[in-house]
């Protein structure tokens, strides 16, 4: 999530590098998510991911921590961890970056490199990398 969030937009703000002090090749810009993804089993109850959509719910973004991807108060909150190869219907969770890789998830780093990140990342590295303003150096899991 990139933007303001200290007044809980994701619109505007941040410029590439001057705003990130952590450096553009140790935060993640984008993850994998899945194209649909529910816990219901109700399609009716599904969010998506569609790029050209406005609506909010089929935002295709991570680190808002809600399934409704808007920013939920003001400020970075901690990523939460990506879901490795969730049943989209029903062990999906719209909230986070879904992967249908065995062992980890491709992120795209702020430099236009490509990473593939471990299962084994712990929750606080995987939100060190998605916090560009943070400047906590990203532990050995990274």
């Amino acid at each position: 999530m990139f933007g303001a969030p200290e007044v809980g937009s994701v619109q505007g703000a941040a410029r590439l590098p001057t705003t990130f002090p952590d450096g553009t090749s140790n935060i993640v810009m984008f993850a994998e998510v899945y194209a649909t993804c529910g816990w219901t089993n109700d399609i009716n109850f599904m969010y998506g991911s569609l790029w050209a959509d406005s609506n909010s719910i089929w935002r295709a973004c991570i680190c808002t921590n809600t399934s409704y991807k808007d920013p939920a108060g003001a400020g970075y909150p901690a990523c939460f961890l990506p879901q490795n190869r969730p049943n989209w219907r029903t062990e999906c969770d719209p909230a986070r970056a879904q992967s249908p890789h065995t062992g980890g998830i491709n992120v795209l780093l702020g430099d236009a490199s490509v990473r593939f990140v471990g299962t084994g990342i712990s929750a606080a590295t995987w939100a060190q990398a998605c916090d560009p303003r943070d400047g906590a150096p990203l532990g050995n899991d990274w």
